[in-house]
């Protein structure tokens, strides 16, 4: 994994001990980080869902997120995190992921393109506190923060692919009255300089 080296060594200076695993099953589409030994483990299943190295390391970047928040709060913040909002847990590590990813030269679109390719609409979402957000709640989040942070990659040949267009389709009406606000704030800020 190439990828993993630019996004753990090279470039986020990553000195705690992760280590990577790849599991061989075509059948489960998922990868996930072990707060046991903190490790990150990527299954086959996953490998499909992304069409270049910019996609697997948003994959790999989000499970080093959490792995890297084993280590800075331990098990007893994890549990509690997981029992008590677990999808601000997944959210938070969708954008560090992004982070890490974009600091190690990746471009922060394929969160948002293999996330739209890969991440179900679970009907529970709305019920229940545990689990994972809806695909379409987390990518519409890591467009937010790109908008805000990492804007160059809103005009980079990435927004062509045809999984990003696919969830600006369907996003298209919560990104305008996103970007509208932004727009206001702007103004705002600007005139009280």
């Amino acid at each position: 994994f190439e990828v993993l080296s630019h996004i753990s060594e090279k470039t986020n200076k990553i000195n705690n001990r992760i280590s990577f695993t790849v599991v061989r099953n075509i059948k489960v589409i998922n990868a996930y980080a072990s707060y046991m030994d903190k490790s990150v483990n990527i299954y086959t299943g996953i490998l499909p869902y992304c069409d270049n190295d910019d996609e697997l390391a948003a994959i790999i970047s989000h499970e080093l997120a959490h792995c890297l928040d084993y280590y800075e709060g331990g098990i007893p913040r994890w549990l509690g995190a997981m029992r008590f909002n677990s999808k601000a847990y997944e959210t938070k590590a969708d954008l560090v992921g992004i982070d890490l990813m974009t600091k190690a030269g990746y471009n922060p679109i394929a969160m948002i393109t293999v996330g739209n390719k890969a991440l179900d609409e679970s009907v529970w979402d709305d019920f229940i506190f545990w689990g994972h957000p809806k695909g379409s709640k987390r990518t519409l989040d890591e467009y937010k923060y790109i908008y805000v942070k990492y804007p160059w990659a809103l005009k980079s040949d990435m927004v062509n692919n045809v999984s990003y267009q696919n969830f600006v389709n369907y996003a298209q009406k919560d990104i305008n009255k996103f970007v509208q606000k932004q727009e206001l704030k702007s103004l705002k800020h600007s005139e009280n300089l």
